[in-house]
Protein backbone atom coordinates (compact mmCIF):
# COMPACT_ATOMS: atom_id res chain seq x y z
CA UNK A 1 0.00 0.00 0.00
CA UNK A 2 1.53 3.26 -1.11
CA UNK A 3 -0.14 6.56 0.69
CA UNK A 4 0.21 9.83 -0.64
CA UNK A 5 -1.39 13.39 -0.57
CA UNK A 6 -0.19 16.00 -3.74
CA UNK A 7 -1.15 18.90 -4.91
CA UNK A 8 -1.89 16.61 -8.20
CA UNK A 9 -4.87 14.46 -7.80
CA UNK A 10 -3.03 12.83 -10.31
CA UNK A 11 -0.45 11.06 -7.39
CA UNK A 12 -2.88 10.99 -4.69
CA UNK A 13 -2.62 7.53 -3.05
CA UNK A 14 -4.69 5.79 -0.68
CA UNK A 15 -5.03 2.56 0.88
CA UNK A 16 -8.04 -0.06 2.16
CA UNK A 17 -8.21 -2.70 3.73
CA UNK A 18 -11.41 -5.12 4.93
CA UNK A 19 -11.47 -7.34 7.54
CA UNK A 20 -14.25 -10.27 8.71
CA UNK A 21 -16.08 -10.00 11.22
CA UNK A 22 -18.28 -13.06 10.64
CA UNK A 23 -17.19 -14.81 13.75
CA UNK A 24 -17.25 -11.50 16.33
CA UNK A 25 -20.24 -10.92 18.71
CA UNK A 26 -20.07 -7.31 18.87
CA UNK A 27 -21.30 -7.72 22.29
CA UNK A 28 -18.24 -9.15 23.90
CA UNK A 29 -15.47 -6.91 22.10
CA UNK A 30 -13.52 -5.51 24.85
CA UNK A 31 -11.12 -3.50 21.93
CA UNK A 32 -10.45 -3.25 18.20
CA UNK A 33 -6.69 -2.34 17.08
CA UNK A 34 -5.70 -1.46 13.42
CA UNK A 35 -2.07 -2.64 13.35
CA UNK A 36 0.18 -2.35 10.46
CA UNK A 37 3.60 -2.03 9.44
CA UNK A 38 5.36 0.93 7.45
CA UNK A 39 8.62 -0.34 5.74
CA UNK A 40 9.71 2.40 4.18
CA UNK A 41 8.92 6.52 3.43
CA UNK A 42 10.61 8.79 1.05
CA UNK A 43 13.09 10.46 3.22
CA UNK A 44 13.46 14.13 3.26
CA UNK A 45 16.41 15.90 1.74
CA UNK A 46 19.29 14.97 4.10
CA UNK A 47 17.13 13.25 6.94
CA UNK A 48 18.31 10.30 8.84
CA UNK A 49 16.08 7.53 10.10
CA UNK A 50 13.82 8.79 12.34
CA UNK A 51 14.62 12.30 11.90
CA UNK A 52 12.70 14.72 9.08
CA UNK A 53 9.14 15.98 8.97
CA UNK A 54 6.24 14.11 10.86
CA UNK A 55 4.01 12.20 8.73
CA UNK A 56 0.07 11.94 9.84
CA UNK A 57 -2.48 8.73 8.99
CA UNK A 58 -5.96 9.08 9.18
CA UNK A 59 -8.35 6.00 9.34
CA UNK A 60 -11.81 6.11 7.68
CA UNK A 61 -14.55 4.34 7.43
CA UNK A 62 -16.03 4.12 4.30
CA UNK A 63 -19.91 4.01 2.19
CA UNK A 64 -20.07 0.16 1.44
CA UNK A 65 -18.61 -3.49 2.06
CA UNK A 66 -19.17 -4.44 -1.67
CA UNK A 67 -15.85 -4.38 -3.59
CA UNK A 68 -13.09 -7.15 -4.11
CA UNK A 69 -9.29 -6.34 -3.56
CA UNK A 70 -8.62 -8.07 -7.44
CA UNK A 71 -10.91 -5.37 -9.18
CA UNK A 72 -10.20 -2.52 -7.43
CA UNK A 73 -10.02 0.71 -8.90
CA UNK A 74 -9.45 4.36 -8.76
CA UNK A 75 -12.71 5.06 -10.75
CA UNK A 76 -14.38 2.51 -8.87
CA UNK A 77 -13.98 3.12 -5.64
CA UNK A 78 -14.45 7.12 -5.47
CA UNK A 79 -16.32 8.04 -8.67
CA UNK A 80 -19.90 7.56 -9.52
CA UNK A 81 -21.74 6.72 -6.56
CA UNK A 82 -18.09 6.12 -5.21
CA UNK A 83 -18.82 3.13 -2.54
CA UNK A 84 -15.60 3.44 -1.09
CA UNK A 85 -15.64 6.89 -0.08
CA UNK A 86 -14.99 8.21 3.35
CA UNK A 87 -17.37 8.55 5.68
CA UNK A 88 -16.49 8.89 8.51
CA UNK A 89 -12.89 9.39 10.81
CA UNK A 90 -12.35 6.86 13.10
CA UNK A 91 -8.48 7.56 13.86
CA UNK A 92 -5.31 9.20 13.29
CA UNK A 93 -1.52 8.80 14.11
CA UNK A 94 1.40 10.95 13.78
CA UNK A 95 4.77 10.39 14.43
CA UNK A 96 5.81 8.86 11.54
CA UNK A 97 9.18 10.21 10.24
CA UNK A 98 11.42 9.08 7.97
CA UNK A 99 11.94 5.65 8.02
CA UNK A 100 14.48 3.17 5.82
CA UNK A 101 14.29 -0.54 4.52
CA UNK A 102 15.30 -2.75 7.10
CA UNK A 103 13.97 -0.47 10.08
CA UNK A 104 10.30 -0.65 9.92
CA UNK A 105 7.70 0.77 12.55
CA UNK A 106 4.71 -0.93 13.52
CA UNK A 107 1.73 1.39 13.96
CA UNK A 108 -1.41 0.64 16.28
CA UNK A 109 -4.58 2.57 16.51
CA UNK A 110 -7.67 1.93 18.38
CA UNK A 111 -10.84 1.57 15.93
CA UNK A 112 -13.19 -0.11 18.95
CA UNK A 113 -16.39 1.07 18.17
CA UNK A 114 -16.32 1.33 14.65
CA UNK A 115 -15.30 -2.46 14.74
CA UNK A 116 -18.02 -3.06 17.39
CA UNK A 117 -20.86 -0.99 15.06
CA UNK A 118 -19.64 -3.16 12.20
CA UNK A 119 -19.40 -6.58 13.70
CA UNK A 120 -23.65 -5.12 14.63
CA UNK A 121 -24.06 -4.34 11.34
CA UNK A 122 -22.67 -7.44 8.85
CA UNK A 123 -19.70 -9.60 8.28
CA UNK A 124 -17.31 -7.18 7.20
CA UNK A 125 -15.25 -3.81 8.16
CA UNK A 126 -13.37 -1.92 5.13
CA UNK A 127 -10.84 1.66 6.85
CA UNK A 128 -9.59 3.52 4.14
CA UNK A 129 -5.72 4.75 4.90
CA UNK A 130 -5.35 8.02 3.44
CA UNK A 131 -2.39 11.54 4.19
CA UNK A 132 -4.51 14.36 5.17
CA UNK A 133 -1.52 16.88 4.34
CA UNK A 134 -0.02 17.67 1.49
CA UNK A 135 3.67 16.56 1.27
CA UNK A 136 7.04 16.93 -0.51
CA UNK A 137 8.08 13.50 -0.97
CA UNK A 138 5.76 12.69 1.42
CA UNK A 139 4.47 8.61 0.35
CA UNK A 140 4.41 5.88 2.97
CA UNK A 141 5.38 2.52 2.45
CA UNK A 142 2.97 0.04 3.86
CA UNK A 143 3.76 -4.32 3.90
CA UNK A 144 0.76 -6.39 2.70
CA UNK A 145 0.42 -9.96 3.22
CA UNK A 146 1.03 -10.36 -0.75
CA UNK A 147 4.30 -7.90 -0.57
CA UNK A 148 7.38 -9.40 -1.64
CA UNK A 149 9.48 -10.12 1.39
CA UNK A 150 6.77 -9.04 4.29
CA UNK A 151 4.62 -12.09 3.27
CA UNK A 152 5.72 -15.53 2.99
CA UNK A 153 9.43 -15.31 4.61
CA UNK A 154 7.71 -14.29 7.03
CA UNK A 155 4.51 -16.17 7.75
CA UNK A 156 2.86 -13.06 7.51
CA UNK A 157 4.30 -11.33 10.54
CA UNK A 158 4.15 -8.05 8.80
CA UNK A 159 0.40 -8.24 7.18
CA UNK A 160 -2.21 -5.46 8.69
CA UNK A 161 -3.98 -6.95 11.29
CA UNK A 162 -7.04 -6.59 13.13
CA UNK A 163 -5.98 -7.17 16.86
CA UNK A 164 -9.61 -8.12 18.82
CA UNK A 165 -9.12 -8.03 22.66
CA UNK A 166 -12.28 -10.13 24.31
CA UNK A 167 -14.33 -9.10 27.47
CA UNK A 168 -13.55 -11.76 30.19
CA UNK A 169 -16.21 -14.06 30.62
CA UNK A 170 -18.21 -14.64 34.38
CA UNK A 171 -17.91 -17.78 35.49
CA UNK A 172 -21.60 -18.21 36.05
CA UNK A 173 -20.99 -20.84 38.90
CA UNK A 174 -19.69 -18.70 41.19
CA UNK A 175 -21.83 -15.81 40.59
CA UNK A 176 -24.65 -18.21 41.45
CA UNK A 177 -23.08 -19.16 44.98
CA UNK A 178 -22.26 -15.43 45.55
CA UNK A 179 -26.12 -14.98 44.94
CA UNK A 180 -27.38 -17.17 47.54
CA UNK A 181 -26.45 -15.18 50.39
CA UNK A 182 -29.28 -12.48 48.93
CA UNK A 183 -31.34 -14.95 47.01
CA UNK A 184 -34.20 -15.57 50.07
CA UNK A 185 -33.80 -12.05 51.99
CA UNK A 186 -37.34 -10.53 52.88
CA UNK A 187 -38.09 -6.48 53.38
CA UNK A 188 -37.81 -6.84 56.58
CA UNK A 189 -36.36 -3.47 58.50
CA UNK A 190 -35.58 -2.45 54.67
CA UNK A 191 -37.92 0.94 54.11
CA UNK A 192 -40.24 0.66 50.74
CA UNK A 193 -37.27 3.10 48.83
CA UNK A 194 -34.10 0.99 50.09
CA UNK A 195 -35.80 -2.35 49.29
CA UNK A 196 -37.16 -1.00 45.76
CA UNK A 197 -33.12 -0.32 45.22
CA UNK A 198 -32.48 -4.00 46.73
CA UNK A 199 -34.84 -6.02 44.91
CA UNK A 200 -33.67 -4.08 41.12
CA UNK A 201 -29.97 -5.25 41.93
CA UNK A 202 -30.85 -8.78 42.91
CA UNK A 203 -33.01 -8.78 39.25
CA UNK A 204 -30.17 -7.76 37.52
CA UNK A 205 -27.69 -10.29 39.32
CA UNK A 206 -30.79 -13.39 38.60
CA UNK A 207 -30.84 -12.18 35.13
CA UNK A 208 -27.05 -12.42 34.69
CA UNK A 209 -27.34 -15.99 35.85
CA UNK A 210 -29.11 -16.87 32.74
CA UNK A 211 -27.27 -15.24 30.28
CA UNK A 212 -23.91 -16.24 28.95
CA UNK A 213 -22.82 -13.21 27.17
CA UNK A 214 -22.20 -11.30 31.22
CA UNK A 215 -19.17 -10.54 31.71
CA UNK A 216 -16.66 -10.63 34.93
CA UNK A 217 -16.79 -6.25 35.10
CA UNK A 218 -20.46 -6.89 34.46
CA UNK A 219 -21.04 -9.55 37.65
CA UNK A 220 -18.93 -7.57 39.79
CA UNK A 221 -20.47 -4.39 39.20
CA UNK A 222 -23.76 -5.85 39.74
CA UNK A 223 -22.69 -7.84 42.82
CA UNK A 224 -20.99 -5.09 44.24
CA UNK A 225 -24.15 -2.37 43.90
CA UNK A 226 -26.36 -5.58 45.64
CA UNK A 227 -23.82 -5.76 48.48
CA UNK A 228 -23.89 -1.94 48.58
Amino acid sequence: INLNKSSDNNYNRFGYMQFDLSDLDPDLIDSAVLRFYIYETNPDEGAKPGEGMNRTIEIKGVASEDWDEDTLTWNFALSGDAPLAPVETIGKVSGIYCIVEPDGQYVEIDITDYIRKKAAEGSKATVQLSVPEVYNKGNIYIATKEHPGYSEDYNGEFAPQLVIGYYKMADLEKLAEEFKEFENIEQGNYTDESWAVFEEARNVVKDMLDNPKTTQGQADAAMAKLRA
